[in-house]
């Protein structure tokens, strides 16, 4: 299932291409090393993503929903309530911090 911001990128990436109409033979060096680092920091998102997830849905395994729960995020430790997502599955939500 592709995010939002993937298919945007995607709809940017295939527009500029054919605004350029540069046939792929004619790509310079840098054009194909920006192609592959864009593919690279899209799958590394898709990476963390899909680590959070499982961290997340980790965090509530033999809970119920409206149970306290926590898990390590990035940058720090997620602390929220398990909660069911479309799929039915149970996962830790994150408390919002409140706005100063």
């Amino acid at each position: 299932m592709m995010t939002f911001r993937a298919i945007a990128i995607t709809a940017l990436l295939t527009s500029s291409l054919q605004v350029q109409a540069t046939p792929l033979a004619s790509w310079t060096e840098s054009t194909w090393n920006n192609a592959f680092l864009s593919d690279v920091l899209m799958n590394d998102k898709k990476e963390a993503r899909e680590e959070r997830r499982a961290k997340s849905k980790a965090a509530c395994e033999g809970k119920q929903a409206g149970d306290s729960c926590q898990f390590e995020g990035k940058k720090r430790t997620v602390q929220g309530t398990c909660q069911k997502n479309r799929k039915d599955e149970l996962m830790c939500r994150g408390n919002k911090k409140p706005k100063n």
